[in-house]
C-alpha cells in the first residue's frame, strides 16, 4: 500500500494486489483514493499511472479493478483514462463495474 502525503497531511491511498489475476496475466488495484481537498489536481492520475507502471514492469498485459455504478466520478476518471467495463455484478452495497485496462491498446 502507498499512502500519498502533501504538507504533512495524508491525501489518498493506492493499494495494489499482485497475486490477483496473476494467472491470467493481469494486475489488480484495491484501492485508489484521494480525499476530497485533493481531487481535480492531477494526482489520482499520477497514483494511477505508478500502478499501471508497476504492472507493465512485471509483464502484466492488463490491469483490473472494480468500480462502484453510483461512484459517477471514479467511472468517468477510469475511463477517460483507458480502462472500459467488462462486466457487472451485485456486490454488498450495490452494482460493481470490472474494469480493464489493455497495454498496447490505443486508449485515445
Amino acid at each position: 500500500m502507498l499512502r500519498f502525503f502533501e504538507g504533512g497531511k495524508s491525501a489518498g491511498l493506492l493499494d495494489l494486489d499482485p497475486k490477483r489475476g496473476a494467472h491470467a496475466g493481469c494486475g489488480w488495484i484495491s484501492l485508489l483514493y484521494l480525499e476530497k481537498e485533493y481531487r481535480d489536481r492531477g494526482l489520482g492520475v499520477q497514483l494511477l499511472g505508478r500502478a499501471l507502471m508497476y504492472f507493465r514492469l512485471r509483464g502484466r498485459r492488463a490491469v483490473r479493478l472494480q468500480a462502484a455504478e453510483d461512484n459517477a466520478a471514479a467511472l468517468r476518471f477510469y475511463e477517460k483514462h483507458g480502462f472500459r467495463r467488462l462486466s457487472s455484478e451485485n456486490g454488498r452495497f450495490g452494482k460493481l463495474y470490472l474494469m480493464e485496462y489493455r497495454f498496447g491498446e490505443s486508449h485515445v
